[in-house]
């Protein structure tokens, strides 16, 4: 469950708080706006909606990201505007959660879908290696050489403690997986011949001598956002 808040600008007089609302699923999202859109009286008098939506991190912090903006024609039909990102940083917020469909061409409904895809490989992997990489530069020149090592032992060790070490290491070596980890801000060199080797040979010893030999606390946590929302 999702909590989301509505801003309501009656003839385009800014924005003021409507509501709050907690969504399971995309479509509840868009029936409340269309509720938003009829009570709060723009639909007679003229105007727009805005909204946000507040996420959860690991650490249980509340953090607000503004969506954007739309309005209903006569025939209900949404027209959603996705906020502009101007800067690089605009879309940290977005990232963090490994939201990586803001800023482009996407749609609304692709927005939705990535946030109510809790546990996809973007949200869970993605959102960890965005955040870790955000500490690549301040390391020592010597922790560097073997961060994409330290972060992928990291992420098998999370999938080690969930019981899905195998299934997370076929996963990654498979073209589904290797698309995802190219996609992502912070890319880990998966022809490191020490990765490579994973792939060729994941058994049980190699993995966890792996995980071993190169975990490493960064101080960022891989979580999965359902134990959460």
């Amino acid at each position: 469950m999702i909590k989301f808040e509505i801003s309501e600008s009656l003839k385009f007089r800014g924005g003021n708080h409507y509501c709050d609302f907690y969504a399971e699923r995309p479509s509840e999202v868009v029936e409340a706006l269309k509720d938003a859109w009829y009570g709060s009286g723009i639909a007679r008098h003229g105007g727009e909606l805005f909204l946000d939506v507040h996420l959860t991190d690991a650490e249980g912090n509340d953090v607000q990201i503004f969506i954007g903006n739309c309005n209903f024609d006569k025939r209900d039909r949404l027209y959603f505007n996705l906020s502009n990102l101007n800067n690089e940083e605009d879309y940290y917020p977005w990232y963090s959660f490994g939201i990586f469909l803001v800023g482009g061409t996407e749609s609304f409904e692709d927005m939705l879908k990535a946030l109510f895809d809790f546990d996809s490989p973007n949200r869970v992997l993605g959102s960890y290696i965005f955040k870790v990489g955000q500490k690549f530069d301040a390391l020592p020149e010597k922790d560097r050489l073997d961060f994409d090592l330290n972060v992928l032992a990291n992420i098998l060790d999370f999938g080690k403690n969930n019981g899905k070490l195998f299934e997370l290491i076929k996963w990654i070596f498979s073209e589904s997986g290797l698309i995802n980890f190219d996609q992502f801000p912070f890319c880990i060199d998966m022809e490191r011949p020490e990765i490579l080797a994973l792939g060729n040979e994941p058994s049980s010893a190699n993995l966890e001598q792996f995980i071993r030999q190169y975990r490493k606390d960064f101080g960022v946590k891989i979580y999965l956002p359902s134990s959460i929302n």
